[in-house]
Formats: structure tokens, C-alpha cells, sequence
């Protein structure tokens, strides 16, 4: 395996030795099978969850689920697919790259945006009550739901028509890539801040202050006190310091996975190893992947009360099947059951012909 060759002096038909790319695309299979599954899980348990459904507050939380579980159960095993046909030497032929890339970049930026909302909720709901109520409207949060898609797509659409880069078949795994364009290079840059390294930092500034502030709140207020309203606030102070709790941990969770072959992509002229080692290019990809498809265990973790939902969503489920093999179990053992319900229909309509009673 020769990684040590620029992936710019690679020939066209480059093909990635070695069983490698067969032991990366399974270990991927398996990472977006295993968070698919718990996204599963844990959007079940947000849909049987009774303050879940009635509570607006949720929303922007159940569309960043939605969007994670298409990221890691469609979009990247579909992309990953490209790269391992491309590593091994069979691409996807008449492939629509800028399409393709579009859909997978729209989708991570819209999550990006989406998560600075929900964590300006957050902060809202501890610092300025009143505000978070007018504002956690159905149809607000709605607004804010299209808005974060509406600003993906903006920033996303120059790059697709070709300006300031594009959306191109790369080298050397021949999938699809996004690739800065000499003629309006300042642009791709601002793609980059706009839809990673802005929300992205926003997000964790907002977060590492509404951690701050709750953890002073909840010193401030004794469990200790007999004031019923003292208790009152200290347990709405803790419910909210659990939540940030478990979004402060996702979120640098992501931001180990996802920022660093987002920060290579910037200064991958620069960077020698990660410009020769096509092998850790490839790996980049499951750590990136990772970064999704994990969340929805650190939030079942973390948070009791979404493992309480999935306890219901389990128990459900086993219940049902239990009792369908309960009742066919039943049905085999017992068969003599048929038999004596329909013996006397078959009785009477023999009396019923001939006129004698037949004794069984």
C-alpha cells in the first residue's frame, strides 16, 4: 500500500490495495447500522413520550434527530458505498457529483443551524423565560426549523452552480467532493465559515455559558430548603442543567469527529500527511461518520428519562410478540378446542337431515 504518493500524482486508474478498504467499508456499515438503530429507538420513544408529543419545546430537538438519522442510515452509507467502489477501482459510473454532494452538505449545514437554534432555545428558556415562552411556539419553532434549511441551501446553491468552487468526481477514490475554484476561491471559504466553523463555534460558545450559568443557579438554590417554591425552582434548575448536560457532551462529541477533516479539507495544502496518507483520508470518513452516529447514545446515557421511553417502546414490543406466540402456542397445544366447537355444528346439521340424534 503506497501511501505515501500524493494523491495528485496517483494515476486515473488507481486502485487501493490490500483487503483495507473491504475491513473500512464493513466497520462503516456497522457504525451507521448500530446509530440507526438507536435513532430508531430514541425517535420511538420521543413519539410514545406523552411531554414529548405535547411539548413544542421538543421540536427542534425531534428535527435534529431526523436529520442525524438520515445523515448516518441514507446519506453516508450511500457516499461511502462511492468511495469503496471508487477505492476499488470500479466507480459509479454517470454519477451526478454536484447533485449528490449537494444533498449530503445541505443536510450537514441544516443540522449545524439547526443545533445553534436549539441551543439559543436552551440558553432562552434559563435566561429569559418569558421570551422562551413566546417564542416556543409551534409555528415559530417551525420558522425556525425551514429557516435552517433555507440558509444551507443558500450557501450550498453558488457552490453547485459553480461559483467560488464545486461539486466534483475527486481523486483518488474517484467519489464525489467539494473543491475550491481559483477563479472565486474566496467564496468556498466563506461556505466553509458559513456552514460549519460559524454555527459551529456559535453553538459551543452558547452551550459552555448556559453550562456555566446553571451550574451557579444550582449552587445558588439548596435541595435543603423547606421553601416549596425554593424546591420548585431548584428542580426546574436541575431538569434543565440534565438536558445542557447531555447537549454539551454530544455537541463536543460531534465537534471531535466532524471538525477534524472539515478543518483538513481548508488546509489541505498544506498538510503533507493528510495530503499522502490516502489511508487516513479514508478513516476520516468513519470518525466523521461517527460523530452522528453515536449521539443517540450519549442522549439515552445521559437523559433517564429518554431510557424510560425506550424501555416503553421495548416493553411494547415484546408484549405484542409475547402475546401473538403466547396465543399460537396455545393454538398448537390445544388443538381438541376446534374440535369441540365444531363437533356440534356437525351434530345438529346431521340431526337436522335424518331426524336421529347421534351420541358422541
Amino acid at each position: 500500500m503506497n501511501n505515501s504518493s500524493s494523491s495528485s500524482s496517483l494515476p486515473a486508474n488507481f486502485t487501493f490495495p490490500g483487503p483495507e478498504p473491504v475491513i473500512w467499508i464493513c466497520v462503516a456499515y456497522v457504525v451507521s447500522f448500530v446509530g440507526s438503530f438507536f435513532f430508531v429507538l430514541l425517535l420511538l420513544a420521543f413519539i410514545i413520550n406523552r411531554d414529548v408529543k405535547n411539548s413544542s419545546g421538543m421540536l427542534l430537538l425531534l428535527h435534529l434527530t431526523v436529520v442525524e438519522f438520515a445523515l448516518v442510515g441514507i446519506l453516508f452509507p450511500m457516499q461511502n458505498t462511492f468511495t469503496f467502489l471508487g477505492a476499488r477501482g470500479t466507480p459509479v459510473e454517470h454519477l451526478n457529483c454536484g447533485l449528490a454532494v449537494l444533498v449530503v452538505v445541505t443536510t450537514q449545514h441544516a443540522g449545524n443551524w439547526s443545533s445553534l437554534f436549539l441551543s439559543i432555545m436552551r440558553f432562552l428558556a434559563s435566561a429569559l423565560p418569558s421570551a422562551y415562552k413566546e417564542i416556543s411556539v409551534r409555528w415559530k419553532l417551525l420558522v425556525l426549523i425551514i429557516l435552517s434549511w433555507s440558509i444551507s441551501l443558500a450557501i450550498n446553491l453558488p457552490i453547485y452552480f459553480g461559483y467560488g468552487g464545486q461539486f466534483i468526481r475527486a481523486m483518488p477514490f474517484r467519489d464525489c467532493a467539494a473543491q475550491s475554484s481559483n477563479r472565486a476561491g474566496v467564496y468556498f471559504t466563506i461556505w466553509l465559515t458559513l456552514g460549519s466553523y460559524f454555527p459551529v463555534a456559535a453553538t459551543t460558545l452558547v452551550y459552555i455559558t448556559l453550562f456555566v450559568r446553571l451550574r451557579a443557579q444550582s449552587a445558588w438554590v439548596s435541595p435543603e430548603d423547606v421553601n416549596m417554591d425554593r424546591l420548585r425552582q431548584h428542580g426546574v434548575i436541575h431538569r434543565r442543567l440534565v438536558i445542557t448536560r447531555m447537549l454539551c457532551v454530544f455537541w463536543l462529541w460531534y465537534c471531535l469527529c466532524y471538525l477534524p477533516s472539515t478543518v483538513a479539507v481548508v488546509l489541505f495544502p498544506l498538510l503533507e500527511p493528510w495530503r499522502n496518507q490516502i489511508s487516513l483520508r479514508l478513516w476520516a470518513k468513519v470518525l466523521q461518520l461517527s460523530g452522528y452516529a453515536f449521539s443517540p447514545i450519549i442522549f439515552l446515557t445521559l437523559n433517564a428519562d429518554y431510557r424510560r421511553g425506550v424501555q416503553k417502546v421495548v416493553g411494547k414490543l415484546c408484549g405484542q410478540s409475547s402475546q401473538r406466540s403466547e396465543a399460537s402456542l396455545l393454538e398448537m397445544q390445544q388443538p381438541w378446542k376446534k374440535a369441540s366447537h365444531s363437533r356440534p355444528n356437525q351434530q345438529s346439521a346431521i340431526t337436522a337431515s335424518t331426524g336421529v340424534h347421534v351420541l358422541s
